[in-house]
């Protein structure tokens, strides 16, 4: 995500990384800025991914689709698995309710907010009771995946 703006305060910069922008580009900017940076982007989105994700003793295997913390699966099921695979690719992002239902379930989802906290809530308890918790809940805006 690239951030085209006017807008010059250091500030509205942060804010746009905290939502997740991967580049903040002010104007004026030339055309062959913007074609480097975007190239520079699809240079690292190239790049081979490791097939996991690792945040202390939680390890996401993303080929097997198995969370883990300590080594012990937990037992997610599907759309619990998704809904924390989703967050910790973006950690320290909040995430709304709708991202998270549009990335899990489809932008033609008709699963409501209330639907979407509790598969999370759910997916809390039984990370809890494996001994992590890495799902954040920012009052009025979302989750984010902390560790």
């Amino acid at each position: 995500i690239v951030f085209l703006t006017a807008r010059v305060a250091e500030e509205d910069a942060v804010a746009a990384y905290g939502l997740g922008a991967d580049d903040y580009v002010r104007k004026p900017f030339g055309a062959a800025e913007l074609r480097a940076k975007v190239a520079a982007h699809l240079r690292r989105e190239r790049r081979p991914r490791s097939h996991a994700l690792s945040f202390g003793e939680v390890r996401i295997d993303l080929g097997a689709r198995d969370l883990a913390v300590g080594g012990e699966t937990v037992p997610l099921t599907p759309t619990e698995y998704a809904i924390c695979e989703y967050l910790a690719r973006h950690p320290g992002q909040v995430m709304s309710r709708a991202q998270i239902r549009e990335a899990v379930l489809g932008w033609e989802s008709d699963a409501d907010d209330a639907a979407i906290s509790m598969q999370v809530s759910r997916a809390r308890r039984k990370l809890s009771e494996a001994g992590a918790d890495p799902i954040a809940t920012v009052w009025g805006m979302g989750y984010k995946w902390q560790l």
